[in-house]
């Protein structure tokens, strides 16, 4: 019975990675599809370009409420089926980790919007606020160092995205158990390799950024202008 409650997880988490907001305010509000605009991805930094700083920060934090709620979720659920069945796989905290992958996959391919989504930087600042804020406090700075030296977001998201993998493993506290100490180190392990896999993942769908910062053509985040993508 245990597989069905895991599938069912999996599902709920999906369809909550599937709620884009950067294309519903971009409809709602300023009237338009983001992703028929600039980069043509549905996230913060091209609202921010296309739609100016105050839908940017409102899809910002949305976002990053979606991945914290998401793995709050993932952990009360995989808590409730830890003390019910007393099997290792229900630890809670990977149930946070694990409703963080398939919120991603939400977000990248949400059923809701043709399945064009975006790259999940700030939904996956919310996941491991929940499950790891020390890490999320080095991946922010991260982000911010390069993104303030560099001046370009692509650029610090994937330093963030790198130092994810780094750090991960060696914080052990979160906003559900706080101090992690005796911590085994198969959980550490597992945590680990979740959120590696959602670190390479970021890091895959920014492979066209990767390419104009190589030869020189990505354009910086902080000039506005409505062009569409195909023209």
């Amino acid at each position: 019975m245990y597989i069905v409650y895991i599938i069912l997880t999996a599902i709920l988490a999906y369809l909550i990675g599937s709620v884009n907001f950067a294309v519903i305010f971009s409809k709602s509000i300023a009237k338009k599809d983001v992703r028929n605009f600039g980069s043509g991805n549905a996230g913060m930094t091209n609202v921010l370009r296309i739609m100016g700083k105050s839908l940017a920060a409102l899809t910002f934090i949305c976002d990053v409420l979606k991945g914290f709620f998401t793995s709050f979720a993932g952990f009360l659920i995989f808590g409730a089926l830890y003390k019910t069945y007393q099997i290792d796989l229900f630890y809670p905290l990977y149930g946070g980790y694990f409703c963080a992958v398939f919120c991603m996959v939400g977000h990248f391919f949400p059923l809701f919007f043709e399945f064009r989504g975006g790259k999940a930087v700030a939904m996956t600042l919310g996941v491991l606020i929940a499950c790891n804020y020390p890490t999320a406090i080095c991946a922010l700075c991260a982000f911010l160092i390069v993104t303030l030296i560099t001046k370009y977001v692509s650029a610090g998201s994937l330093s963030a995205a790198i130092s994810l993998i780094i750090f991960t493993p060696i914080f052990k506290m979160n906003a559900f158990n706080m101090f992690l100490r005796n911590e085994p180190f198969g959980n550490t392990v597992i945590t680990t390799l979740l959120i590696s896999i959602m670190s390479v993942s970021i890091i895959i769908k920014h492979k066209d950024n990767i390419k104009r910062l190589l030869n020189g053509t990505e354009k910086p985040a902080f000039k506005r202008g409505a062009k569409n993508k195909n023209g």
